[in-house]
């Protein structure tokens, strides 16, 4: 948006207004001046909703050669960098009627590239914004975003990735953020069955760690999620994060969460699971007492006191 001409005109209009040797007094705007402002302002508006209108339609677009996808991409990076900001992230929907087929194209779309770009912009416009998280779930968005997480798609014969799946889960945690029905949906729709899969060690690191990352959170904000965590095991899930990957904080932090819910039950799921829990734990600690990891090491002290 740097090279639109009406911000040259603005810029090209307030130097001219000082010479820039003495410090300009503030005068009442006069009426020829104040004309030229609305309609250069008028004119930024009316662009901006032609542009968003534009990239949208491209959204509709066929995928079958290669300029067509890379013109699609572009067309969701575009969207991606005006949606970065609340007023924007409205604007694509109410100006150019784009949420919809960005939802549409994380279902349809063959090309996981897409998929991955359409998801994160869903994440960004739905993020924090009422109005937009409205308009994702009237266009079934919850299900949509489920079925990329868990690996499945409008294709039945496409592989999904694990950048796809992230940018998914990303998704769905933007979408139900501050929205305690929206909680609910996911919790009804099965989310917590996806997640699970997710905590296994043969799932990638990223994945792993975004999964633990958004259960802390959903732990902290919902009763119901820790019911159902500890009804479907995941202490010892968690616990195995700590112990064997990199993701000890993050792990931690999610079991922390569910811990304090339930210590009673996660510390016996965990005892049922390794019945040496409580030694390996001491032994992450003095390894973790060796290096810097100081907000790691803290995380594992809390979950000795409230599993022991």
């Amino acid at each position: 948006m740097a090279d639109n001409p009406m911000y040259k005109a603005i810029l090209k209009w307030s130097l001219s207004q000082t010479d820039g040797t003495r410090t300009s007094e503030a005068t009442e705007m006069d009426q020829e001046k104040r004309e030229f402002l609305d309609k250069v302002m008028s004119s930024m508006v009316e662009d901006e909703s032609k542009t968003m209108k534009e990239l949208v339609a491209t959204l509709s677009d066929p995928e079958d050669t290669l300029e067509q996808v890379k013109a699609k991409e572009s067309a969701l990076e575009e969207l991606i960098d005006r949606s970065d900001r609340i007023d924007y992230a409205v604007a694509l929907h109410s100006f150019g009627n784009g949420l919809f087929p960005t939802i549409d194209l994380i279902a349809s779309s063959k090309h996981g590239s897409i998929r991955s770009l359409a998801a994160e912009l869903v994440a960004l416009c739905v993020k924090d914004n009422p109005p937009c998280q409205a308009w994702a779930f009237e266009r079934n968005a919850l299900n949509v975003l489920l079925g990329l997480h868990s690996g499945r798609t409008g294709n039945t014969d496409d592989a999904v990735g694990e950048t796809e799946r992230v940018k998914a889960l990303s998704a769905i945690s933007a979408l139900i953020q501050h929205n305690d029905d929206a909680v609910k949906a996911f919790l009804w729709a099965g989310g917590l069955d996806n997640m699970k899969q997710d905590l296994h060690m043969q799932v990638g690191q990223r994945l792993r760690a975004r999964a633990c990352f958004v259960l802390q959170w959903l732990f902290e904000s919902s009763q119901n999620a820790c019911k159902q965590a500890v009804e479907k095991q995941f202490a010892p899930l968690l616990f195995l994060i700590l112990l064997q990957s990199e993701e000890i904080e993050y792990a931690g932090r999610a079991l922390r969460s569910l811990a304090k819910k339930d210590a009673i039950q996660c510390a016996e799921q965990i005892r049922a699971a390794d019945r040496e829990w409580q030694m390996k734990m001491n032994d992450k600690l003095k390894e973790l007492s060796q290096s810097d990891a100081e907000g790691e090491r803290n995380v594992v002290e809390e979950l000795l006191r409230l599993l022991s």
